[in-house]
């Protein structure tokens, strides 16, 4: 029965049903990289995966985005499960600068990339309540806002 239950597991998180999407990307069955998904994570381990996760950040802050990951951005049906922390943080970067809330809330690009971080410091290494969940949630709502023309 565990069996059944790791397979089923496995199917679901590599999100190889969506593959006629383009948007599958192979992890082997395993987390994405270096990204503690599940479990906890003792401060020291955690504090090196920031800092690893800050300096990539830090390398990405100023590249332009390809305008078709702004398009797929955009829709409900990105696949959140290819994207690293820090190209995460990226891309809510972008999402900020898309609706042009950095212009209409005199957001400072250096403040917003700092508050990013702040976000992505303050969660936990959990299986489910954690960055990639808080990037899910908020790419979702991003992706309805382009949808609906809110």
């Amino acid at each position: 029965m565990r069996a059944k239950v790791e397979g089923l597991r496995e199917k679901l998180e590599s999100v190889e049903h969506m593959s006629w999407l383009g948007l599958y990307k192979d992890v082997d069955g395993q987390c994405n990289g270096n990204v503690p998904c599940c479990g906890t994570k003792k401060t020291k381990e955690k504090y090196q995966y920031s800092q690893q996760v800050f300096e990539k950040f830090e390398k990405l802050r100023s590249v332009e985005l390809t305008d078709a990951t702004r398009e797929l951005l955009k829709k409900p049906t990105f696949d959140i499960w290819q994207w690293e922390d820090s190209e995460m943080l990226y891309l809510l970067q972008q999402m900020f600068v898309d609706l042009k809330l950095v212009e209409k809330l005199y957001i400072e690009l250096p403040v917003l990339q700092a508050f990013l971080f702040q976000v992505h410091l303050s969660y936990n290494y959990t299986p489910y309540h954690n960055f990639r969940h808080c990037f899910c949630v908020t790419q979702m709502m991003y992706g309805l806002i382009w949808l609906c023309d809110l």
